[in-house]
């Protein structure tokens, strides 16, 4: 079991990655995405403990473009993917 401050760096680590992925996609990209979130009461940060959900929004909004979205986030955490947290995140986001 992961210690509490490695779950919160780990969390925060991929709420930014995604973040940062989606408003490099562009800012509609990101008020999409966090509408959608919101329309199921959920936050960026939520997408951690719940990645179907991610996995599932993008596909709605993207079609077959949201590996595209899916990859450059797993290229955003590379460094930090040694982390079994962020593994498994990256493992469940990724699941079709």
């Amino acid at each position: 079991m992961p210690l509490p401050a490695q779950y919160d760096v780990a969390k925060a680590l991929v709420s930014m990655a995604i973040e940062c992925t989606l408003l490099n996609f562009g800012k509609d990209v990101y008020d999409k995405v966090v509408k959608r979130l919101d329309d199921n009461d959920l936050y960026i940060s939520d997408c951690f403990d719940r990645p179907e959900y991610l996995n599932k929004i993008l596909k709605d909004l993207f079609g077959a473009s949201y590996t595209k979205i899916i990859h450059s986030i797993h290229v955003w955490l590379d460094d930090s993917s040694s982390d079994q947290l962020i593994l498994d995140f990256i493992v469940a986001v990724k699941k079709s």
